[in-house]
């Protein structure tokens, strides 16, 4: 991710990866590289809508049975949220960022002496590539890069450390939350792991997804405009066009 940035810190004009790959590689390899860039943010909405349904459904009703409805409401607020661009994303993110934090650090006091180490010595070969998506999908943040060009604007010198810290400190938190929640329920934890802690932690857990969903909003929405020359409002439309065919 380091070399990511040193390209867009190189580069004078904006863009997202497509564009950047355009740039310098080709543009056979821009259309190459669209396509598994939009296929891959689009998952990662569509996965991070049903996270969120079901977690707002399990705080309003106490069960998951509303999901697809608590999901589609959260889309309609996060497509208001998201019309006016990086000026929303700027604002917002500090508080979401907070919240992740707030999360691990409450579940750290509250359950550390309820951990049953037992649970975490389970160890079953046949599983062993089995979380390895999900792994690389929680760490895949190259399309934030260029972003942070953009929000660290006048400030690039800072670009490095930025990286560099954003990379260790997401692998502390993943560590600590995967010991705490693996410690207290092993097996029989919900697949919205923070579901299994009650809705105070839901509702924080919420927040968790919702900064990573405008993250991935924004690379989607940046993509259409500054390498496909869309404006701010077609840019917008196209994205949730396409999210829900």
């Amino acid at each position: 991710m380091d070399g990511l940035g040193e390209i867009c810190l190189s580069t004078k004009t904006t863009h997202q990866i497509p564009g950047y790959a355009s740039k310098y590689l080709g543009k056979k390899t821009k259309i190459f590289i669209f396509l598994a860039s939009i296929f891959g943010l689009y998952a990662a909405l569509i996965a991070y809508l049903l996270g969120e349904g079901e977690s707002l459904s399990f705080l309003l009703t106490s069960g998951t049975n509303y999901a697809l409805l608590a999901g589609l409401a959260f889309w309609f607020i996060v497509t208001g949220i998201t019309f006016k661009g990086i000026r929303s994303f700027k604002k917002i993110q500090p508080l979401a960022v907070l919240a992740v934090f707030l999360v691990v650090f409450l579940l750290g006091i509250f359950s550390w002496n309820k951990i049953n180490l037992t649970n975490l010595t389970y160890f079953n070969p046949s599983y062993l590539f089995f979380p390895f998506g999900v792994i690389l999908f929680a760490f895949l943040g190259t399309s934030s890069i260029p972003e942070m060009r953009r929000v660290l604007e006048k400030n690039e010198k800072l670009m490095k450390k930025a990286i560099i810290i954003g990379s260790f400190i997401p692998l502390l938190v993943y560590v600590l939350f995967t010991i705490i929640v693996l410690g207290l329920f092993g097996s029989q934890v919900e697949e919205i792991a923070t579901i299994s802690f009650g809705k105070a932690v839901t509702f924080l857990g919420m927040f968790t997804m919702f900064t990573a969903f405008l993250a991935l909003n924004l690379a989607l929405q940046d993509t259409y405009r500054f390498d496909f020359n869309l404006t701010q409002k077609k840019a917008w439309f196209l994205l949730y066009l396409f999210l829900f065919l």
